[in-house]
């Protein structure tokens, strides 16, 4: 992805986070307890970034959960990460539920995507969902909602 596409990610990703009922954020009421002794070892959060420290806003993958009936959601992750071919590029993206097992993936083709972005749909489910963002060079990144 070239600059002037990341800027454009960028630009969206602002709004987003104004309108999104349940944005993933450091300071989101909504988000759940990621630390533990494994975090910023084994993954990295926006408050352990591990060996990182200046790479989180980069790499925490943000969550838009929207609820469509009873408890069913669609889900959006959305890492506002460049995509510069094989180079430097988000792998994929893991939905995790509250046992963190994986309930969905998509894995990108850093040669034809331009953006790290995954839709998912999560049906009948209340309670934590995490998602994973896995860079080829600046390791594995959690982030959650409680929904």
């Amino acid at each position: 992805m070239n600059r002037r596409n990341l800027i454009r990610l960028a630009g969206l990703a602002l709004p987003a986070g104004l309108l999104a009922p349940r944005l993933a954020t450091a300071a989101d009421p909504c988000t759940v307890n990621l630390q533990s002794p494994m975090a910023g070892g084994v993954y990295l959060t926006r408050e352990s970034p591990g060996r990182f420290p200046d790479k989180a806003g980069g790499h925490v993958p943000m969550i838009d959960a929207r609820r469509t009936a009873g408890n069913d959601f669609d889900v959006r992750v959305l890492t506002a990460h460049e995509m510069r071919g094989y180079e430097h590029y988000i792998i994929k993206h893991q939905l995790l539920n509250w046992a963190f097992e994986v309930m969905d993936e998509h894995m990108f083709d850093p040669e034809r995507d331009e953006a790290p972005v995954s839709d998912f749909t999560v049906t009948e489910y209340g309670g934590p969902l995490y998602a994973l963002s896995m860079c080829n060079e600046h390791d594995v990144w959690l982030s959650g909602v409680l929904l």
